[in-house]
Parts: C-alpha cells; sequence; structure tokens
C-alpha cells in the first residue's frame, strides 16, 4: 500500500533483500506536499510506522537517540511527517506493571518522550502536545495556530490508562464502558479456560478513584480519532500544494485479535465518524474534483455474524454477545472456521477488503482484475520481472498504490 513493493511479513519499508524503498508519504513530501499520519494506536505501530520508516521488524518501536534503527526515530528525525498524532502514551499502558498509574515506555523510548516535553525545536522539531485536561479542545486550539508554510509540525501523544496505548475503547452504546480494560484478555483467556473467557475488569485506578470518575478522566484527557482527523484536516489544509493523509482506526484490527464484538462495533463507529470528518471537509475545501479519499483495510481477520445476529444484537446488545454468550447460537456469532466455537481465531485472514473510493483525477476502477506486475531486485543481481493475473472484481494492494502515486502527480493541487 504504501511503496508499491511486495515484501515480507513484519517489515516496514523495505523489501525482501532489506533494501530501502520509497514511500508514498516520501513521494508527496517530493512534490511539495504536507503529510500526516494519525491512528488510534501508537503512532510506532505498523500502519503508521511503515509510511515513515527502513526497518526490518514492526516491532521496532523506538529506541535511545541516535539509534535510528526504530521506527519512531527515522519518522521524527528522517521521514518528519507534517503532523504525526495517535497514542503510545506511556503513562501505564499495560495496568500490570504499574496498577495505580505508573509510567511503561513500550511506545515510545523516556529519553524521546522527556525531550519532546521540552519542546525543543533544535532535537525534533515538533510542537509537543499530549493527553491532559480539555484534550480535544487544546489539540484542536493547537492546529489552528500551526503552519506548515513555515516548516511547523505537530506531534500529538495520547492513549488510555489500561489499554496498552490506544485511544478510550467507546463500546457499542459508546459509553465507554470498556475503557481502561486490557483489550487483549478475553480471546486468551477463552482459549486458556474451555471456551469460557474471563477478561479483565480492573482498571489501574488511583487511590480514590471510581470506575466512573475513572472513565470520566480518560475520556477529557483523550481526544478521539475524530479529533485527532480534524486537527490533522486543519493543519495539512493550509498548504497549497495540497497534501497526503493516513488515518487508521488500529483499535479495529486490536478489537478483532481479542474476538471483542462490543469494542470492535464501538472502534467501527469511531472510524466511520473520522470518514464522515474528512468528506465533510472534502465538501468545504475543492470538493471531489480536487480531492481523493480511499477507504480500505490492510488485512481481515475472521468474524462470522449467524443469520439471527441482527435480531440478538437488538434483544440482548453488543455487550452481553461479546462477555455472557458463549456458544455462537446464542451470541449470533463466532471467530475462525469452526461454527460451534465462538472464541476460536485471534489472528487475520486472507479474506479479500473492501474498497471504496471517491474524487480525484484518477479513477481506481481502472485497475479492477488487471494483473499484478512484480520486479524482484536482488543486491548485485540483474532485475526479474514477474506477472501475476488479475483477481475479477478485485484490486491488488498495488493498484492503490499506484492510484495515489499518480494522483500526487497528477497536474493542479489534488489532496
Amino acid at each position: 500500500l504504501y511503496t508499491g513493493v511486495k515484501t515480507y511479513n513484519n517489515a516496514m519499508g523495505v523489501d525482501i533483500y532489506e533494501q530501502r524503498q520509497t514511500t508514498i508519504l516520501q513521494q508527496a513530501a517530493l512534490k511539495g506536499k504536507s503529510t500526516g499520519l494519525v491512528t488510534s494506536v501508537p503512532i510506532s505501530h505498523a500502519t503508521p510506522g511503515a509510511a515513515t520508516s527502513f526497518v526490518n521488524r514492526r516491532s521496532k518501536y523506538d529506541k535511545d537517540s541516535p539509534d535510528l534503527d526504530n521506527i519512531l526515530q527515522q519518522s521524527l528525525r528522517i521521514f518528519k511527517p507534517t503532523v504525526l498524532l495517535g497514542g503510545g502514551h506511556p503513562l501505564d499502558q499495560d495496568n500490570k506493571t504499574s496498577l495505580s498509574g505508573g509510567s511503561n515506555y513500550t511506545y515510545i523510548r523516556q529519553s524521546t518522550y522527556n525531550k519532546l516535553k521540552k519542546q525543543s525545536t533544535t532535537e525534533y522539531g515538533y510542537t509537543f502536545i499530549e493527553r491532559g485536561p480539555n484534550a480535544a479542545k487544546n489539540l484542536l486550539k493547537t492546529a489552528a495556530q500551526i503552519d506548515p508554510n513555515d516548516g511547523e509540525k505537530l506531534l500529538g501523544l495520547y492513549g488510555a490508562r489500561g489499554q496498552n496505548g490506544n485511544l478510550p475503547y467507546s463500546s457499542a452504546k459508546g459509553d465507554y464502558s470498556s475503557t481502561g480494560l486490557d483489550s487483549a484478555s478475553l480471546f486468551s483467556t477463552a482459549v486458556k479456560n474451555n471456551q469460557i473467557p474471563q477478561p479483565d475488569t480492573v482498571r489501574p485506578l488511583l487511590p480514590g478513584e471510581t470506575d466512573a470518575q475513572f472513565i470520566a478522566k480518560e475520556v477529557n484527557e483523550n481526544p478521539t480519532l475524530s479529533d485527532l482527523t480534524t486537527a490533522a484536516l486543519t493543519i495539512l489544509g493550509k498548504d497549497p500544494d495540497g497534501f497526503w493523509l493516513m488515518v487508521e482506526g488500529g483499535d479495529i484490527d486490536w478489537s478483532c485479535h481479542d474476538d471483542n464484538l462490543d469494542n470492535l462495533i464501538g472502534t467501527m463507529n469511531d472510524f466511520d465518524k473520522s470518514v464522515q470528518t474528512a468528506i465533510a471537509w472534502i465538501q468545504k475545501n475543492g470538493g471531489w474534483q480536487k480531492n481523493l479519499l480511499i477507504v480500505t483495510a490492510d488485512h481481515d481477520h475472521y468474524l462470522t455474524l449467524n443469520p439471527n445476529f441482527p435480531e440478538l444484537l437488538t434483544q440482548k446488545g453488543a455487550r452481553d454477545l461479546t462477555y455472557n454468550q458463549h456458544k455462537p447460537t446464542e451470541a449470533g456469532h463466532f471467530w475462525g472456521a469452526d461454527p460451534n466455537v465462538k472464541y476460536g481465531w485471534g489472528s487475520h485472514s486472507n479474506h479479500l477488503v473492501p474498497v471504496y473510493y471517491q474524487g480525484g483525477p484518477i479513477d481506481l476502477a481502472k485497475y479492477v482484475g488487471k494483473e499484478v506486475t512484480f520486479v524482484d531486485r536482488p543486491p548485485g543481481g540483474a532485475a526479474k520481472t514477474y506477472t501475476v493475473a488479475g483477481v475479477p472484481g478485485a484490486v491488488d494492494e498495488t493498484h492503490i498504490y499506484r492510484t495515489m502515486l499518480e494522483t500526487i502527480n497528477a497536474p493542479g493541487v489534488v489532496k
């Protein structure tokens, strides 16, 4: 999606020989456009990181400067996106090592975090904003003051306590009842306990803090994905040369890994609001002739909804179907290949994913069913070209990359 080059699993911005490739974010920057990455999960995670790093494994989140063999240091020192907003805040990311609200520097090193807090323009060159009271209001106020035409950049670091660095989980009802609970505890405990899960129910409360106070604090101190999208568009939209922006609802993926339908519906709703935010911005800023919007996924999971799911969802609600109904017939859904096992899958699948697009001068539909050409370039060896037949009714990830690249290179200002 980002380089147009096929590679191995876990690779970030490199081919199968670990040779660096030019990412679509770099291509946009070379054309004088501003660039941005927004995510509901840590900013050094795979989906944002693959656009701004050349590393051989996605788990290389951050290291102490001057070490550059990691995602975050390359993002901040080499790729330098205009906007970088998302999770990964060190305040109690996993709720196991520090139940009283301490720090856990999994996705950002303490040295990196401290330098950003000092607002040193000589170190990274970013205006830094982080989780805190009235987070959404402060983020949008700061975004209004950032001018990319003057070389100004914004890094926003957020994440709810107890959630491994993610934004607060809103749940299907939008009541944030899952906020602060470990998002990797449902599937894992179901596997261990003969399909009877024992998910996390203990939040990392401060002394004297109630669950209701905890949730209210986390919601107040973290913006939503839609807020992050608005802030990014506010900044990037000031560039007369246009921009490239990626917005990820990464907690959709994390919900699926946990076989958590309640969180999945909530995160899908959060992502949909972000898409609507982007559409509203487009309609006010040049329309579809000047903007291209692509909505897709980098992979699928293995969820099946039974015919009785809509009725059960209406009667019992997503929370009950997720946590209390352990048989597929009673829950209306199951994860994996076995229709008799509800919690049967905790990973990705190779199912085709939907691709939605609108706008821009380049029609993505021209690639539907088309063959895919691969060029193998071994170090010191001769390049070889391979052609694979297309799939009827489908496009390849590299076709999406080509569409974005052609749009960036098209005459006129396209965003």
